[in-house]
């Protein structure tokens, strides 16, 4: 499975919303899983477009063991 453009995404959305097409033709069209095709209608339904577009954050490693040793020396659960 790939990365998608939000225009990909979109259009997948809009297929699935107008009733062209199923999940699993709309997945295959693309070249994905229908269950990305459910979340991405599901975003859509719960945030309008701009939850297309939600990614993923990434911390470095030095950010990370940062927040590790606050977290042990004030007793923060893990």
């Amino acid at each position: 499975m790939g990365k998608f453009s939000f225009e990909d995404k979109l259009n997948a959305v809009f297929d699935y919303l107008e009733g062209k097409k199923f999940y699993r033709d709309i997945g295959k069209r693309i070249g994905t899983d229908h269950k990305s095709i459910v979340k991405w209608v599901a975003l859509y339904e719960i945030h309008g477009s701009a939850g297309l577009n939600l990614g993923y954050t990434n911390y470095s490693g030095q950010f990370k063991i940062a927040v590790l040793n606050y977290m042990k020396e004030t007793g923060t659960p893990y």
